[in-house]
């Protein structure tokens, strides 16, 4: 488990203005969820697929869930359940959710 990276997004996600807290996808313009407003500050790069014009975070030659998962240096599942767009709809509850991992 890379804890600084996760520590990091934690403390920072206050920084996301309420206006493009969009949970809705990565990042979709200047809207995204937390990797896709933070994710470049721990390494993780924004792609945008041509073929949907979806974007999607990368990290050492993986995409998506694969690639957060391997920056946080935890499983997919965990990666997915900590951060996962569509399972959650405040900053608050991804903060708690990284803390109760991280004291866990």
């Amino acid at each position: 488990m890379n804890r600084e990276k996760l520590e990091f997004l934690r403390d920072n996600i206050h920084t996301i203005p309420d206006a493009e807290f969009n949970m809705g996808e990565w990042k979709c313009g200047s809207q995204g969820c937390v990797i896709g407003h933070l994710g470049p500050k721990i390494g993780i790069e924004i792609w945008l697929d041509p073929s949907d014009s979806k974007y999607e975070p990368c990290f050492e030659g993986r995409r998506g869930w694969d690639a957060v998962a391997r920056c946080l240096g935890i499983p997919e599942s965990e990666a997915y359940e900590l951060l996962d767009p569509n399972d959650y709809d405040t900053k608050q509850t991804v903060i708690d959710r990284i803390t109760e991992f991280l004291n866990g």
